[in-house]
């Protein structure tokens, strides 16, 4: 069985990197949101929420109809 390999056979030297480094890549280059056309569909609470249709407490809740909903009430 041959031996395991090294992780530093994986490691790349600082002449094999790109002139550009990860921070570059991302942070200017991304499109700016608009908070106006996000969508909220799914909202997630630890301690839970109420639904707007049957008032159960529950840790899921969809929109629909502009109304945050359980599953047993989502209109799928």
């Amino acid at each position: 069985m041959p031996e395991d390999s090294s992780l530093t056979e994986y490691m790349e030297t600082a002449d094999d990197q790109s002139s550009t480094s990860p921070e570059d890549e991302t942070g200017a280059q991304s499109p700016d949101v608009n908070d106006d056309t996000v969508t909220v569909t799914f909202t997630w609470s630890g301690d839970g929420g109420h639904c707007a249709e049957c008032k159960e407490t529950v840790t899921r809740r969809w929109t629909s109809a502009g109304q945050l909903v359980c599953t047993d009430c989502k209109d799928w």
